[in-house]
Order: C-alpha cells, then structure tokens, then sequence
C-alpha cells in the first residue's frame, strides 16, 4: 500500500504537520466509527423525539438546520418539527426504488397526518413533534398534505420536463414550508 501524509488528506488538516500513513488514519477511523455504531466507546444516552428531529435535520438538510437556530426560541421547535417532516417526504423517493412503495410511505405519512389532526399520533419521533407543533401553534392541515401530494406527483417523474414544471414543484413543496413556518411564528 501506497504511503501518503495526511498533507494530502485536506478534511484532516489539523493533522497535517504529522507524517501518519493513509492506512493507519483509516483504521483509526473505522475503529472510532465501529465504537460509536455498537457503543462500545461510550453508554448510550436515550434520546428525546426533540433531538431525534434535530438530528435529521442537521444530517441531511444542513441549510434549513442552521436558519432553524436563528429563529426565537418560542417557534424553533415548531420548526424543527417541520422540517424532519419534509426530510422524512423527501427521503421517500431517495430510499425507494419502486414507485409503489415511495406511495406506500407516502400514504403512512398521510394516515400519520389524519391521526395527529385527532390526537392519535402514531410513536414516532417525526409524528409525535408534530403533534406537538400542531397543537401548540395549530398549523394548518392542508399546507402539511400539500407537502405530501407535491412529493406523490414527483415520484413517478423524475425529470422536470420545463423550466414551468420546475416552478410548479417548487410552489407546491417549498412555499407550504415556510407558510407552516411563519405560522408557527405567529404570522
């Protein structure tokens, strides 16, 4: 095996003084990964619905996660809840490859919907914020269908076929987020 410094190595550059091998930087790597998969390097600590959704957010929408923090106190948890839940819809057609079962996932989301609006959410961490966000600042039930029906219409087009496609989506996806946003803002 090849030897580089981690000079070459540019996410590692607090390193970088350091001539380690790209093997052993590696193995130290996946030791520390496996530690943290099976909890062998620390206990477990549980972990609240509240951080679960915090968590999804900073994973795969890191953007929205840090405008999140910027908001007042009162509405940052609102809106935590509503962004897992559009990462929880987005994520549909990324996990999925049959299109039966994106609408499958897509018609949970929708029974999950129905339950909150009568106090029923189901246990699970996304459902049960958003029970939360919806009794606490009464969001409205149709900007939250809209998320889901804008995420049914893209699973079987892939593609955007014009500029006017792209639009439509875009209305019918992101401008729900931010209504339900300023809604709980109070607005």
């Amino acid at each position: 095996m090849a030897t580089t410094t981690l000079k070459t190595v540019s996410h590692l550059k607090h390193f970088k003084h350091y001539d380690i091998t790209a093997s052993r930087v590696l193995q130290k790597t996946h030791i520390l990964r496996a530690g943290r998969l099976y909890g062998t390097s620390e206990a477990r600590k549980p972990i609240t619905t509240t951080h679960y959704c915090l968590d999804i957010v900073k994973q795969n929408d890191y953007e929205n996660f840090l405008s999140v923090l910027l908001l007042p106190q009162n509405a940052r948890a609102t809106a935590v809840a509503i962004r897992a839940f559009n990462v929880e819809l987005a994520q549909v057609s990324d996990m999925t490859s049959e299109t039966l079962m994106g609408k499958m996932r897509l018609q949970f989301w929708r029974d999950t919907l129905d339950q909150i609006y009568q106090g029923t959410a189901p246990k699970q961490p996304v459902a049960l914020e958003l029970q939360r966000a919806v009794e606490m600042h009464r969001l409205s039930k149709r900007w939250l269908r809209s998320l889901i029906d804008s995420r049914e219409e893209q699973l079987d087009n892939k593609q955007f076929a014009s500029i006017a496609s792209v639009e439509n989506y875009s209305e019918k996806c992101n401008s729900p987020l931010y209504y339900l946003i300023l809604q709980g803002l109070g607005v």
